[in-house]
């Protein structure tokens, strides 16, 4: 068995696992790596439908890599594994000869795998700054895999040595134009960016305090400090400046009650007050880096706005027109907000592991839905109903149905000492039976809830609980357990 097992009795929610087989391993591998396609279409308007004439292998993004296959380590084993590390390893084999950092893209060109290495967005043609999102990717992904399969023969000394250069070469070089604590970015021309200005940064920041707190994990599992810079004080530094109200240089709007895209430092000149920014917001609730405070008053905030942000599809990248934005029109508009499935995915995780049961399990059902009635996740769904479809089928969307299942139902928490879940249940599931791999070995988990209405399903109405890892029974408390690495 090389590919994770689930059982429930909510039809949808058992089809996830044939994904990976069926899109990732058959369709997305070139090279041993998993690849981006696009595609190129011929349209006949007097038919009304298009004809793929041509179907090719571009390139790896760290964004879209993560994305889609960073659970993987928890759902599969064997030669899958070792396709994601072949993934990763291109990325750490096209480092930046004057700074260190990993890349943000490495596309095909003329012919050639992975021979084009770039850094900022469309290679800094439009004055990009370095795309510090997808760079930090790469990290993320070779230190999750490390922390679930305990591989640290793959992870040694000259990955971890990359992974530190790029995070220093951030806190280093990066953070000392307006607070000196928080990471600033010019213009990335990506994303939810497309900017024309350059201020610290929420969504650089949130990817930069995991990038932290996963490494400060590996130094510990490792037991040395292969940087010189104390990565468990800066993460606390940055947390502390990040939760700030952004009159005092933090990223925090006390009247609004979310987190803003930039300031300067000073709350001077800021962006993101007239818009909510779904990628900072949802990403600081699932990875605990928001205040019990303020994950009350964005979640109070989703509440209120939850059809026009989370609702039909999961979710706008952004609510509400953007201001300042470099490019009014993005060929479709990304400015005022577009659709990426996994990032509503991940925002699903989110509602899930805080307790929004009723709306995290809509939007995870509606994310599986949406494929199974187009039989494919695009790249973008626009406001309008339209999608940009020359991205099909694509590395990010198509993970997007593990992402609620490992961070939501699961709630995975990686540690040093080793790895924590937490299990939630959706709305409507009575019974789930799964097996994942923990260290490589078979983690089998089979929870059973009770209750009269399955709607009001929650964590401590559980019947049964019962855990095996590797084949023997491990100790389980409420709804949560840890297998210790050292087992």
């Amino acid at each position: 068995m090389n590919i994770f097992e689930l059982k429930s009795n909510l039809d949808w929610l058992n089809r996830i696992p044939t994904y990976i087989q069926d899109v990732f391993v058959n369709k997305l591998v070139y090279k041993n790596c998993f690849n981006e396609i696009h595609n190129t279409f011929k349209r006949r308007w007097f038919k009304r439908d298009k004809k793929l004439i041509k179907a090719e292998y571009v390139g790896i993004w760290g964004w879209n890599s993560w994305c889609g296959i960073h659970t993987f380590p928890l759902l599969t084993t064997g030669k899958i594994n070792q396709l994601y590390k072949n993934t990763v390893d291109v990325g750490f084999k096209n480092t930046e000869d004057q700074t260190g950092l990993l890349p943000h893209a490495v596309l095909h060109k003329n012919g050639g795998f992975a021979n084009n290495p770039t850094y900022r967005c469309y290679g800094g043609a439009n004055n990009e700054s370095y795309n510090l999102d997808n760079i930090l990717c790469w990290a993320k992904m070779a230190m999750e895999y490390a922390l679930i399969s305990n591989d640290w023969d793959w992870f040694d000394e000259y990955h971890f040595k990359t992974v530190c250069n790029t995070i220093d070469y951030i806190l280093t070089n990066l953070r000392e134009k307006y607070n000196p604590k928080l990471v600033y970015t010019g213009i990335e021309g990506d994303w939810t960016e497309c900017t024309n200005w350059e201020l610290d940064n929420a969504n650089v920041t949130v990817n930069l305090l995991r990038s932290l707190k996963l490494a400060n994990e590996c130094q510990i599992v490792l037991g040395k400090d292969t940087s010189p810079l104390n990565y468990a004080e800066i993460f606390d530094d940055i947390l502390i400046e990040f939760n700030k109200p952004i009159k005092d240089g933090g990223l925090w709007h006390q009247d609004f009650g979310f987190y803003i895209h930039g300031n300067d430092g000073k709350g001077e000149k800021i962006h993101g007050d007239q818009y909510f920014e779904s990628t900072a917001n949802y990403f600081s609730i699932l990875w605990d880096l928001a205040s019990e405070e303020h994950k009350e008053r964005i979640i109070s905030y989703l509440d209120k706005n939850s059809q026009n942000i989370e609702f039909p599809y999961p979710v706008l990248t952004n609510y509400l027109p953007r201001t300042g934005a470099r490019r009014k029109n993005y060929g479709k508009t990304v400015t005022n907000g577009d659709i990426w499935l996994v990032l509503g995915a991940h925002a699903a995780a989110a509602r899930i592991k805080s307790g929004s049961t009723k709306v995290g399990s809509e939007m995870y059902k509606q994310i599986v839905q949406y494929e199974i009635d187009n039989e494919v996740f695009h790249n973008c769904i626009y406001q309008n109903g339209q999608t940009n479809d020359s991205w099909d089928p694509e590395v990010a969307n198509n993970g997007a149905p593990f992402a609620p299942f490992v961070y939501g139902i699961l709630g995975l928490n990686l540690k040093a000492e080793g790895i924590e879940f937490t299990i939630q249940p959706l709305t409507n599931l009575t019974k789930l039976e799964t097996t994942i791999f923990v260290y490589t070995k078979p983690l089998k988990i089979k929870v059973k809830w009770g209750g009269s209405k399955h709607n009001s399903i929650s964590n401590t109405n559980i019947e049964s609980f019962v855990v095996f890892y590797d084949g023997k029974p491990v100790h389980t408390e409420a709804n949560k357990f840890i297998i210790p690495r050292s087992l």
